[in-house]
């Protein structure tokens, strides 16, 4: 009897390809940004550790997760580089985040506070990101309010957190309409103009549809995701290589009436 797990279906991975389409992106952005790929949900289910091990040689910044969980995974992969926990986090993950050395995003006072007060048990440093919200709607700090939360988070900075960074997301970079990205661009870049000191060095808007179709809007890092995997980033703009594909066994044909 066999035991091979092909026997009916499976999922053929080019890793080469992944890597490349990976150094893809770093030939397109200028000025040399930081680049931060997106291993989340189990590297688009190929597998996390295996995505990590893949690019690594290429020296990214850190990589961008989901959850707490996801980066606790990729510290005991034995990755030092930062991670950053791009989700909102419940209550109950702030202590995993800290004790594990995870950047977690921001989206609103509480959380910072929920942060510190776990950093501070623990004895360790609270790391953050601020997430600015210009039109997604999905999660982050209004723009239009930055004269209002700006100086509540700013004063939570000590020497027991380190406030790392900011970013945005831009909701339809891979379309043809520019319009709607011009525009976030504008609204996050107005809101970082406004915000005080120790809001951290790093900037970041772009997915990889962003870093192929606006090389000018890529601030400080970039941030491929699906396009790693093989996922296409809309019309006009040619598309990565494939690295993934399903096969199945053939088991039986059969001839049918129609209807």
């Amino acid at each position: 009897m066999s035991t091979d797990p092909r026997t009916r279906s499976w999922v053929e991975i080019q890793p080469q390809a992944l890597r490349r389409n990976f150094q893809r992106i770093r030939e397109a952005v200028s000025g040399s940004p930081a680049i931060i790929p997106m291993v989340k949900a189990d590297g688009y289910g190929l597998g996390m550790e295996q995505v990590v091990q893949t690019v690594e040689p290429d020296d990214p910044l850190g990589y961008g997760v989901a959850t707490a969980e996801e980066g606790i995974r990729l510290r005991k992969a034995g990755i030092d580089r930062p991670v950053i926990v791009f989700s909102p986090l419940p209550p109950s993950s702030y202590e995993l985040a800290v004790t594990h050395d995870l950047t977690v995003t921001i989206s609103d006072v509480d959380s910072v506070e929920r942060l510190i007060d776990a950093a501070s048990r623990a004895g360790v440093m609270a790391r953050f990101q601020v997430e600015v919200d210009t039109g997604m709607g999905r999660a982050g700090f209004d723009w239009q309010r930055v004269s209002e939360w700006g100086p509540a988070v700013a004063s939570f900075v000590s020497d027991k957190t380190s406030w790392e960074g900011c970013y945005t997301h831009f909701h339809s970079a891979d379309t043809e309409d520019d319009r709607a990205t011009i525009a976030q661009w504008r609204r996050f870049t107005e809101a970082l103009g406004a915000l005080e000191k120790g809001s951290g060095e790093l900037t970041h808007a772009c997915n990889a549809a962003a870093s192929l179709r606006y090389p000018a809007l890529q601030a400080d890092a970039v941030r491929p995701g699906i396009f790693l995997y093989g996922g296409g980033v809309g019309p006009g703009v040619t598309g990565p290589e494939e690295v993934a594909r399903v096969r199945a066994r053939v088991t039986l044909l059969r001839d049918v009436s129609e209807g």
